[in-house]
C-alpha cells in the first residue's frame, strides 16, 4: 500500500503545512505536515525552519512508516 496523492493532499489540507516550528494543542514541537520528533527525524526544534519541499519529504518518511505497518499487517 502506498499513499496516493489525492490521500496526501487530503492529508496535508487536514493538517496544514506549516514551515516553522509550532506547538501544537497538545504542546508538542510540530512542524511541516504535522510531524513531531517522536515520528522520527528531523528532530524539531524551537525556530525551526523547513522549506515546502522539506515538508514534502519529511511527510514521505512519516508516511512511509505507516505504509511498512499496513503492508506487513495486510500481507
Amino acid at each position: 500500500m502506498r499513499t496516493s496523492p489525492s490521500g496526501r493532499a487530503a492529508i496535508a489540507a487536514r493538517e496544514g503545512v506549516v514551515l516553522t516550528a509550532y506547538k501544537d494543542s497538545a504542546g508538542i514541537l510540530t512542524i511541516g505536515v504535522g510531524h513531531t520528533s517522536a515520528a522520527g527525524p528531523p528532530k524539531v526544534t524551537s525556530g525551526m525552519r523547513i522549506t515546502a519541499k522539506e515538508a514534502d519529504e519529511i511527510l514521505s518518511r512519516d508516511l512511509a512508516a505507516v505504509e511498512a505497518d499496513v503492508n506487513r499487517i495486510v500481507s
